[in-house]
């Protein structure tokens, strides 16, 4: 997945598309453990791609930070920093 393409989806896209990415590593992870040599590379792919997802996510949630004026700390939990982000987007959506 191109980081041009994970830029143009939406943030309950990037959310679904994070959690399908999570699950895919978990079955791939499981199939390597059985002996299937042939998911390395998918691994490999999946893991960047979720990668990108997340450093797109964390953006957004600083740019949100920073066009509402408050300055999030730089380290939070990831559930709660998710939890904040998806309050934030879902109040600016009502907005």
């Amino acid at each position: 997945m191109k980081a041009k393409e994970i830029r143009e989806l939406t943030d309950d896209a990037l959310f679904q598309k994070g959690g399908e990415l999570r699950e895919q590593l978990f079955r791939l992870r499981f199939k390597q453990q059985l002996g299937n040599t042939e998911v390395v590379h998918q691994i490999q792919t999946a893991r960047k791609d979720l990668a990108k997802i997340k450093t797109e996510v964390r953006a957004r949630e600083l740019r949100a930070a920073e066009e509402a004026g408050t300055r999030l700390p730089r380290h939070l939990p990831r559930e709660k920093r998710l939890r904040r982000t998806r309050a934030r987007l879902n109040a600016a959506a009502r907005a």
